[in-house]
């Protein structure tokens, strides 16, 4: 069993910003790295004991070309490693011929926890040793899956799999000569720190759920989706000394292809930035303040020519953004208090909303007349002895008063309360993966209503305290109306129509059918209503002449002129 529990949840931020949580989390402990001397000798299953080694002997390997392919292990050996043993792997292999063949890899899945018959009640493989590091070049995919290896040290390895370290307990990693990381090689790990010079690609979701600060990647050619999400990554150096070059190849040093958030969702928020009283925040501020530093060939990803910021508020008191002005306003002369996402948007990619780089922080704005309060109280999102009262991305406007003393009661979800077919996002927003919307999956940006993100509306469901979301295809949303609006038409008042989108089709039956099309409107037209129709939770408009149109905000603008 896991020995430490990995918290990246917003109830560690809240301890952390309110200056509580690290005592009552203090007994979550890391383990140390294992010290006990390593034996040459092979262990026989009736000596093991925990923690002890095991030293693959000639008659235990399979190997081809160096690699090793399987393991022979007893029963005693596996239950060994296991428990927390020390995997010693040897310089070579004696295949018969006379003359030793190098180890030169590990192969698919060999020493992985599944493959050593493990379950989520082992730890796994504490150490592995190699007796000639320098002389390994390859790490196969899921080599060593899910054990709880706490550094590893490969100066001329070349190739690491897809999976290779998933789940470990790995605080750092000496590779200073590999070329290509799979897919998920590091996800979920302890790593605060990487030497990679000659690293050319690095898989999607590499290095995601470590404990980066600094990532600087000289050689880098691809970099894949979420490469680096959930870390605490301020400074990113990328391909320093190689000038940007347009023209190149994109996957080319020179051109290098970073996939979107990349550095996503970084967890910023064990601090708070405090802020003397001022009714607005630039957002190039906020960035100088955090000291984010983000270069790509030399190009400063910050710069407002090319890159544009952009800020998502929650749980906010007295704090609102304006997306136009790119700047935070603060409200009240009382001050106010927020958490703050903060994204990096590159402009020629705006339409598929490219984020590289955005993560979560702590904000604190005084009074005007006050002075900066040292633990101020910046609420969080499980924070249930403070009334939320403006919470943008939550949609929570709601206000209440149990001074701590009781938390508000959940009203049960209604399977005959009516929600939307679909709505779409009138600002900036974030799709969660959980219902009370600290777990960020995607974000969109503001855009007009015609290209806005629509979402398809599966059931309503309610966080803790009682709040409203929407259940859509791939995760929640908020249901606030501030945040959301519902896309098709409802009122009978309606009398004209102008069509927003490049066309739309009328049709001679009222559920639309391909086969009943008459004929197609371009953008521009306007069109008489005779009333509407509700179908299902969707609405249609019957036109005057008695054909049927979509009833859909983001294809049709009401047009009384």
């Amino acid at each position: 069993m896991k020995k430490r529990i990995k918290l990246f949840s917003s109830v560690l931020a809240i301890g952390m910003l309110l200056g509580t949580g690290v005592g009552s989390l203090s007994a979550v402990t890391q383990q140390e790295p294992w010290t006990t001397a390593v034996a040459k000798a092979s262990i026989k299953a009736s000596d093991t004991r925990a923690g002890e080694s095991v030293t693959l002997e000639n008659n235990e390997m399979m190997v081809a070309d160096g690699i090793i392919t399987d393991a022979n292990l007893s029963k005693g050996q596996k239950e060994n490693l296991l428990d927390g043993g020390i995997l010693i792997i040897p310089e070579s292999y004696d295949n018969g011929s006379g003359a030793p063949v190098p180890i030169t890899g590990v192969g698919h899945a060999v020493f992985s926890k599944d493959n050593l018959g493990g379950t989520r009640e082992n730890e796994g493989i504490k150490k592995v040793i190699f007796e000639n590091p320098q002389g390994i070049d390859y790490i196969g995919d899921r080599a060593f899956y899910d054990n709880e290896i706490t550094d590893i040290n490969l100066p001329n390895v070349e190739t690491i799999g897809d999976y290779a370290f998933y789940n470990n307990e790995i605080t750092d990693i000496n590779l200073p000569n590999v070329e290509t990381i799979g897919d998920y090689a590091f996800y979920n790990n302890e790593i605060t720190d990487i030497n990679l010079p000659n690293v050319e690609t690095i898989g999607n979701s590499a290095f995601y759920k470590n404990e980066l600060t600094n990532v600087n990647l000289p050689n880098i050619k691809t970099i894949g989706y979420a490469a680096f999400t959930e870390n605490k990554i301020k400074r990113i150096l990328i391909n320093e000394g190689h000038p940007h070059n347009s023209d190149a190849d994109i996957g080319t040093v020179e051109n290098p292809q970073i996939q979107n958030e990349a550095f996503g969702n970084q967890f910023w928020h064990g601090e708070v930035m405090q802020f003397t009283y001022q009714p607005t925040i630039s957002y190039q501020n906020l960035v100088k303040e955090l000291g984010l530093v983000f270069k790509v060939n030399g190009n400063d990803y910050l710069n407002e020519t090319r890159f544009k910021g952009s800020v998502v508020i929650e749980h906010a008191d007295n704090i609102d953004y304006s997306d136009d002005d790119q700047q935070i306003i603060v409200t009240s002369e009382e001050g106010g208090i927020a958490y703050v996402w903060m994204d990096i948007l590159d402009k020629s990619q705006e339409d598929s909303s490219t984020y590289y780089l955005y993560g979560l922080l702590g904000l604190a704005v005084s009074a005007k007349n006050g002075g900066i309060d040292p633990n101020p109280p910046v609420p969080g999102p499980e924070d249930n002895n403070k009334p939320d009262t403006s919470n943008p991305d939550t949609g929570d406007n709601e206000s209440g008063n149990n001074n701590g003393n009781e938390t508000k009661p959940q009203p049960a979800p209604k399977p005959e309360e009516k929600r939307p077919h679909t709505v779409y996002a009138k600002r900036g927003m974030r799709l969660h993966r959980n219902v009370s919307l600290t777990s960020p999956i995607r974000s969109y940006k503001k855009q007009s209503r015609a290209k806005a993100a629509n979402f398809r509306v599966r059931g309503i469901a309610y966080d803790k305290n009682g709040k409203k979301r929407y259940k859509v295809d791939g995760g929640y949303i908020t249901a606030g109306s501030s945040y959301v609006a519902d896309s098709h038409f409802r009122s009978n008042k309606v009398r004209q129509v102008r069509v927003l989108s490049n066309r739309i089709n009328s049709y001679k039956d009222v559920k639309l059918s391909s086969n009943k099309k008459v004929r197609s409107y371009k953008k521009g037209t306007k069109l008489r209503v005779k009333r509407v129709v509700n179908w299902g939770r969707a609405t249609r408009f019957e036109l005057t002449n008695g054909r049927y149109i979509t009833g859909n905000k983001q294809l049709l603008i009401m047009d009384q002129k």
